[in-house]
């Protein structure tokens, strides 16, 4: 079986004074920011979501995956800088490699916010760990792209590198925040950070019933978008008692589907929360792989669910059911870990993008207390978009920190050019 795509359409209607109505066409991505827009009656939104339906598959055993001498590249080894330590809050965000020669206007628009956002994510207590498709080679050898991961190195953010070809490199980058549990050796950081708290209980620095607590039970991963910048602190921690629980962020933004003849909740990417030891059970309870590795494992691990056909083709932004793989996915593994464990509780928080987020949609900056995050431009590096973001950088960090923003938004655009 595999899912098939309908396409959707999208209307907000407001009344005119005078009674009639007008319409607006939105796109799903502006559809999610004004999802539940219903100010005092004025605004109605009628809506077909995105559906993903079973079909048989034709000339199933016939599929060819992958070229073995053409595809080498995806099962070549990650490369990782700067492992994790156990027992943190880690906000989970990618980036696919440019293509040589790829234009610029589009082609660098993740690159440039890497950095940024792990200082926004740093700045609410978070460390951050960046998925990035592509070749470490790739990146010390282009000047704008070295530049990046030096910044990256220097506030000490964890880089895994997964080779990648170029095909299915943006694919790779969407799901491969749901495999961060296994593209880094969780086990290993959490015996070096048990026999850390074993000489710490011998020296007497902590107590013995602190050393107890798995360091993968309070280590939690949370996935997100590298143009997002959270602003609220609280909305983002699993509270205090909940270990083994998925947290959504914004639950309810993006409707239903159709998966196998079931209907799920989709839940956005950003943002969904939970331990490691939850995201090994939700993502390889139900598996048969124990684990993934590369590229090579996590197309395979998804052309056993979905299509190998629509798996291993180059994505399109948003023209095809790819382009919404790690939302089902996830929806869909949430869904049967819940069943299999009879977990009933969830933290499922609700938004109003419209009023608590700093959207590019509608971009306001007069003050950020009451914003949760901030949904950034496009192009954040050009001279008109660089020019609105300065005034919230200005409420998020002191004087010296901006400076040192800005000097690197200079730099950025200069190796650019």
């Amino acid at each position: 079986m595999y899912t098939s795509y309908k396409p959707f359409n999208i209307t907000l209607s407001d009344r005119n004074e005078n009674g009639s109505r007008k319409a607006k066409t939105l796109s799903f991505r502006q559809l999610l920011n004004v999802l539940e827009y219903n100010s005092s009656g004025a605004g109605q939104i009628e809506m077909t979501v995105p559906i993903w339906t079973t079909t048989p598959r034709p000339n199933a055993e016939k599929t060819t995956i992958q070229d073995e001498s053409t595809h080498h590249e995806n099962r070549r080894p990650t490369t990782i800088i700067n492992p994790p330590t156990t027992g943190k809050n880690f906000a989970v965000f990618s980036c696919s490699t440019p293509k040589i020669g790829e234009n610029k206007a589009n082609g660098y628009n993740y690159v440039f916010y890497l950095p940024l956002t792990v200082k926004a994510w740093r700045r609410i207590g978070h460390s951050s760990i960046v998925l990035i498709v592509g070749n470490l080679t790739t990146w010390k050898e282009r000047p704008v792209l070295s530049f990046v991961l030096k910044e990256l190195v220097a506030l000490n953010t964890t880089i895994v590198f997964i080779p990648c070809s170029v095909e299915n490199s943006v694919l790779v980058s969407t799901v491969s925040r749901l495999f961060a549990v296994s593209l880094l050796d969780w086990n290993h950081y959490s015996l070096q950070q048990n026999s850390h708290n074993i000489s710490a209980v011998t020296s007497g620095k902590i107590s013995g019933t602190q050393s107890a607590t798995n360091p993968l039970d309070v280590t939690n991963l949370l996935t997100t978008d590298a143009d997002l910048w959270p602003l609220t602190p609280n909305h983002f921690h699993i509270p205090r008692g909940h270990q083994r629980v998925v947290m959504s962020t914004n639950f309810g933004c993006c409707g239903t589907f159709s998966f196998k003849g079931q209907v799920y909740n989709m839940f956005p990417m950003s943002s969904v929360v939970m331990s490691v030891t939850t995201w090994k059970e939700v993502m390889f309870s139900n598996s048969s792989l124990s684990s993934v590795k590369s590229a090579h494992e996590i197309l395979e691990y998804l052309a056993k669910d979905y299509d190998p056909k629509l798996v291993y083709a180059p994505l399109r932004r948003a023209l095809n059911a790819a382009w919404y793989m790690d939302q089902t996915l996830i929806s869909v593994r949430i869904k049967e870990w819940a069943r299999r464990n009879a977990v009933s509780d969830m933290i499922l928080k609700k938004r109003m993008p419209i009023y608590d987020r700093v959207d590019r949609s509608y971009w306001k900056v007069d003050s950020i207390k009451d914003k949760i995050d901030a949904h950034l431009f496009l192009d954040g590096y050009s001279e008109k978009s660089w020019e609105q973001t300065v005034p919230l950088l200005r409420q998020m960090y002191d004087i010296v920190e901006v400076s040192k923003i800005i000097r690197y938004r200079d730099m950025f655009t200069k190796l650019l050019s």
